[in-house]
């Protein structure tokens, strides 16, 4: 692990510098292929010398209402804990053993390494009252999920065409595995929805599938079943304009000449940007979502008095004081060594 000098200026007990990649939201968080990567460097002296420690993140966890990303130390116990760019220590809970090197470890050993982390710390914050219902609900979720493409599978196969469950991974974003399509750690609205545009789902199949994530996902009744089928319809509508293929051949479509789902939503994104400026206008009206800061009480509050706009995404949390001075950093690339472990470390 990094050691810092006694004259560096930037180490201070129990601080916390996040980089810039989580801080700015660049890292998507739920993508397994992610797990284990640096996002900051928790500041603490051990053994009488001071060092900076990596924080590794272990993927997203579901505590009570809210959605955390989870991070750790090697060769400690301790539990942090981001949201919104910002990550802190969580006071009074422990790890049961310390987390162990991921130095030599593959991709699927690191995976698995962050999944049985997660479900300790989630076991260690979850009542029990409220873990089970929701590891039974998450667990059905899933089951529904890997039946549902095996049942897709044996349809194209049936029609002489040849899927797999990898094929359909890679038909919703290059970056998905087998894993993230059937077995995903935590059921979200995104992801039912891009499951079921991938495999053509009926409208009602689509609607508890949806439904369900939802549920799973925030914890509260708020999506119904007519809001599910209206999300699930126009989801359906954007993405037969944007690839006629796939309106054509729904679940067999041959997505490796057309690209991804991902890839022409992001196209279409950038449209949309593009469109905005070169026309000169805000992009909420390219959007049809056109708003007027000088008449609306609540966002007038927002602005300075001159009509120029207060820049919130710098704006320090009061509530984080307590627990962490805050601050972002740029990644620096050190290959300084630890000489009592012999691990390799960054240092920033």
């Amino acid at each position: 692990m990094p050691i810092a000098k006694d004259y560096d200026a930037n180490w201070k007990e129990d601080k916390i510098s996040v980089y810039r990649r989580y801080a700015e939201g660049i890292v998507n968080t739920a993508q397994q292929s992610n797990w284990g990567m640096r996002c900051g460097l928790y500041h603490k002296s051990l053994d009488n010398r001071r060092h900076y420690l990596p924080l590794l993140l272990c993927g997203p966890i579901q505590i009570g209402l809210t959605q955390h990303d989870l991070f750790v130390v090697q060769n400690q116990r301790w539990i942090f804990l981001g949201r919104g760019g910002r990550i802190w220590k969580l006071a009074n809970a422990s790890i049961r053993n310390k987390v162990p090197y991921i130095n030599s470890m593959s991709q699927p050993g690191i995976i698995l390494w962050s999944d049985s982390i997660s479900r300790m710390v989630v076991d260690r914050l979850t009542p029990k009252s409220i873990m089970e219902p929701l590891a039974q609900a998450n667990q059905r979720y899933r089951f529904i999920c890997r039946q549902l493409v095996i049942k897709r599978v044996m349809d194209c196969a049936a029609s002489g065409r040849k899927r797999s469950m990898s094929d359909f991974a890679k038909a919703v974003s290059p970056d998905w595995t087998k894993a993230d399509l059937a077995s995903p750690r935590i059921p979200t609205v995104q992801h039912s929805i891009l499951f079921s545009l991938v495999l053509g789902l009926d409208a009602d199949t689509a609607c508890d599938v949806i439904e369900l994530a939802a549920f799973c996902e925030h914890k509260l009744p708020l999506f119904n079943r007519q809001a599910c089928m209206s999300i699930y319809q126009s989801s359906v509508e954007l993405l037969a304009k944007l690839c006629p293929a796939w309106w054509s051949g729904s679940y067999m479509t041959d997505w490796k000449f057309v690209g991804s789902i991902e890839s022409l939503f992001k196209a279409q994104f950038s449209r949309i940007i593009n469109d905005a400026w070169t026309r000169e206008i805000p992009i909420e009206g390219i959007v049809g979502v056109p708003l007027n800061i000088n008449d609306n009480v609540v966002t007038d509050k927002m602005s300075d008095g001159t009509g120029s706009y207060v820049d919130e995404w710098g704006t320090k949390d009061e509530d984080y004081k307590e627990y962490v001075e805050y601050d972002v950093i740029d990644e620096v690339e050190d290959s300084s060594e630890d000489e009592e472990t012999g691990h390799t470390s960054d240092s920033s």
